[in-house]
């Protein structure tokens, strides 16, 4: 197992590629919701544009 090394991006310990792991499993989450979140309000904007009799 490798020691840790704090000097460097990439360390090839395993405490530290599960933080990395995780950190990027949310962020790629977070993304998605982010998306999702956009595309129900640009739902609504339309819905609330028809309902107004706009184009």
């Amino acid at each position: 197992m490798p020691a840790h090394r704090g000097d460097v991006t990439t360390c090839p310990c395993r405490r530290c590629k599960q933080t990395r792991g995780i950190g990027d499993g949310l962020l790629a989450q977070s993304e998605a919701v982010k998306f999702i979140l956009y595309l129900k309000f640009l739902k609504w904007v339309v819905k609330r544009d028809r309902k107004q009799g706009k184009r």
